[in-house]
């Protein structure tokens, strides 16, 4: 084999490797998409269905919480901001009060009883889902955006009672 023959058999192997290597991230990447788009519809039903009731119930935190640990490794922060109308000589003002996960899951699961966590009319329920972890699209932010916070997948929220 001539010298010429050799160096296009390489070039020719080292296309068909980026070739295949291409195609393969492109599949990790559409399993990591679909992935999360099935986190950001769970969010969204599930904020969605506690502003309409006006409470988080354990219960179906629990069950929400699962079906996003079993599509892969995403941190939930939970943030209520409760409104608080308040006045004095005839004016009213109001503002928000901030609740955050260690707030909300502490009160519905501290003891031995899993209680409602309530919200009333007015308040707003924002849950924020980030991807941590090894992942092919974490470990592609991290290597492109030299960022190790991770992903923010979706940051969903609605008033309660809408």
């Amino acid at each position: 084999m001539s010298d010429d023959a050799h160096v296009g058999s390489i070039w020719n192997t080292i296309f068909f490797v980026g070739i295949l290597l291409f195609l393969l991230a492109a599949a990790l990447l559409y399993v990591d998409h679909a992935c999360d788009q099935r986190v950001a519809d769970n969010t969204r039903n599930f904020v969605n269905e506690c502003c309409g009731t006006g409470k988080i119930s354990a219960q179906n935190y629990e069950q929400y919480a699962r079906k996003v640990a079993g599509l892969g490794n995403y941190e939930i922060r939970l943030e209520h901001k409760a409104l608080v109308v308040y006045g004095s000589s005839g004016h009213v003002d109001s503002t928000y009060e901030g609740y955050y996960n260690e707030q909300i899951l502490d009160y519905m699961f501290s003891g031995n009883t899993n209680e409602n966590y309530e919200m009333k009319s007015g308040d707003y329920f924002t849950i924020t889902v980030i991807k941590r972890g090894s992942d092919f699209a974490a470990l592609w932010n991290d290597l492109t955006t030299s960022s190790s916070n991770g992903l923010v997948v979706t940051d969903y929220g609605n008033v309660v009672g809408d």
